[in-house]
């Protein structure tokens, strides 16, 4: 401010307009301030931010248990059939429980027999990861069945249904009323299992 008055004496020695000095004056402080005032906001507003992405970046994935068979319905369209022995069925999960949990996202499928006893070749599953089913959520994949008659070393016997490991180190679900048939040779894969897709809630 002192510097202000300063100003103002000197413009009455040179004959210069005083009240336009103080306006000059008046708009350079304001200027400064306003330097003074941006830079702080600025900066606060980019930590604001670099702490907002760090924080969701260490934030971690959510993660629950393992699905027990009691928790899931597991359920399955009828087949559809595709000629030259080919048929796809779709197998529904649905969480009934009121607590998340996780199902394998490949799940490995084999054929039964009417006593449950396995048959043939199960599939391949090629991925470890898990799906988070919510309370009550759905997710669905496709087992793809190529037929005996597609394998000519094929020891055909009748199967009552297909048993899924829809969760790794649970028990199974089965779906026993899909009579089919499969090859006994434990060299000859049959089965083919998509990955697991969640479904709208």
């Amino acid at each position: 401010m002192a510097t202000v008055w300063v100003k103002i004496v000197e413009a009455y020695v040179d004959r210069r307009d005083p009240h336009r000095v103080l306006r000059d004056s008046a708009a350079m402080t304001n200027r400064q301030l306003s330097r003074v005032l941006v830079v702080p906001v600025v900066l606060a507003l980019a930590g604001g931010l670099a702490a907002c992405a760090a924080s969701a970046e260490s934030a971690p994935e959510q993660s629950s248990a393992p699905c027990q068979i009691r928790q899931l319905n597991v359920g399955h369209r009828e087949p559809t059939h595709e000629g030259m022995g080919k048929a796809t069925i779709t197998i529904t999960v649905t969480n009934d429980s009121e607590t998340a949990c996780e199902v394998s996202s490949e799940p490995i499928v084999e054929f039964i027999d009417a006593k449950g006893a396995p048959v043939g070749s199960p599939s391949v599953s090629e991925s470890a990861r898990n799906v988070r089913l919510a309370s009550h959520q759905s997710a669905k994949l496709s087992v793809s069945i190529q037929g005996p008659s597609m394998f000519p070393k094929c020891d055909e016997v009748p199967t009552a249904g297909l048993r899924a490991y829809v969760t790794v180190g649970t028990d199974p679900a089965d779906l026993s009323d899909l009579p089919m048939s499969a090859c006994t040779d434990k060299s000859v894969s049959q089965l083919t299992v998509s990955q697991m897709k969640l479904l709208a809630k």
